[in-house]
């Protein structure tokens, strides 16, 4: 998000030129994500879980791409004066909170895995966030002495 401002002002005795620019830009992610074998049946002479392996995962990469930015140009030209205020302000939030999780629970008659193989169980959360704040002004101030003509 981009905001911008500019003022020009010009007069006879005095220019006052004033301009202002603002962008504030607030991004949430909040996720649950979870990989779950939850229990192994209820016959404790036939349960329980086999396999040649077992990999379980949860996996998580949520990003937010934010920019804000704001710029602001002001300028006066005045005979005696010319006063200027510029003011650029950006402001930007951004939050990721997730919970990832994996698990295998309530599997009281085991996991077997046969000919070797392994049981794995991985859970990552790899996103990111790119945050930005800035802020610019610039104030341009052009002012001139007063000359008089003189007769002669």
């Amino acid at each position: 998000m981009i905001a911008g401002a500019v003022a020009l002002a010009g007069g006879g005795e005095v220019g006052v030129g004033v301009a202002g620019a603002g962008v504030y830009t607030e991004n949430k992610i909040r996720t649950l994500v979870t990989a779950g074998i939850i229990g192994d049946g209820a016959n404790a002479a036939t349960d329980g879980i086999t396999a040649s392996s077992v990999t379980l995962g949860a996996h998580d990469s949520s990003v937010i791409n934010a920019i804000a930015g704001a710029a602001s140009l002001a300028g006066s030209v005045g005979g005696t004066a010319g006063v200027s205020v510029a003011i650029g302000l950006s402001l930007a939030f951004n939050d990721i909170s997730n919970v990832v999780s994996a698990s295998i629970i309530n599997a009281d008659e085991g996991v077997f895995t046969t000919n070797g193989g392994g049981v794995q169980i991985s859970a990552s959360s790899d996103g990111n966030h790119l945050f930005d704040l800035s802020m610019s002004g610039i104030g341009l101030t052009a002012g001139a002495t007063r000359w008089r003509r003189q007769s002669r």
